[in-house]
């Protein structure tokens, strides 16, 4: 399903996060895979990259990675609204599945 995404989309690069044993097949697929720190024991060490928890922006913090290489400059702003931070990610061609 995120392969199939990825191509309908036409993203480059894909991105996922997830955080129990359902979400494995979908992290290891992806491009880059993330998990938040409150993830379960088994997803955490499966080679993703773990960020902070998901009640501190664990999705913040996997948007900011995928700018890292990019042309494209994120600010975490605390009051980044939907609508803009939609308008950023469509601009850097990358796709992130919750």
């Amino acid at each position: 399903m995120a392969l199939k995404l990825k191509e309908l989309c036409g993203c480059e690069k894909l991105f996922c996060v997830g955080d129990h044993a359902n979400d494995l097949p979908m992290l290891l697929a992806a491009d880059r895979g993330f998990a938040p720190a409150n993830a379960i024991e088994e997803v955490r060490s499966s080679g993703v990259q773990v960020v902070c928890h998901c009640l501190d922006g664990a999705i913040a913090d996997v948007v900011e990675a995928g700018f890292q290489h990019s042309n494209h400059v994120f600010l975490r702003h605390p009051v980044q609204t939907p609508t803009t931070l939609f308008h950023q990610l469509k601009e850097s061609l990358l796709c992130v599945l919750i």
